[in-house]
């Protein structure tokens, strides 16, 4: 079953991702509004596809989380 998930990304790509609840996505959003360096970022995708970007993460492949993301997400973008 497909899930909303919250992260942020720079220009090295992806940092971070998380299941998106409510408070989370607030935060997210005040933190990163006014960030020239950073951005936050919104999905849509299988529980799968988190298991695979946190491996990538956790070895420090930001860019290659970044692409994962952008090919295997049913929808993604910026949160504004």
């Amino acid at each position: 079953m497909m899930q909303a998930f919250i992260g942020w990304a720079d220009r090295n790509g992806l940092r971070t991702l998380q299941p998106e609840t409510l408070n989370r996505s607030d935060r997210f959003q005040r933190a990163f509004q006014h960030r020239e360096d950073r951005v936050a970022v919104w999905c849509v995708a299988e529980p799968d596809v988190l298991f695979a970007l946190n491996a990538l993460l956790q070895a420090a492949e930001y860019s290659d989380a970044w692409a994962y993301l952008q090919i295997h997400s049913a929808h993604y973008g910026r949160i504004l």
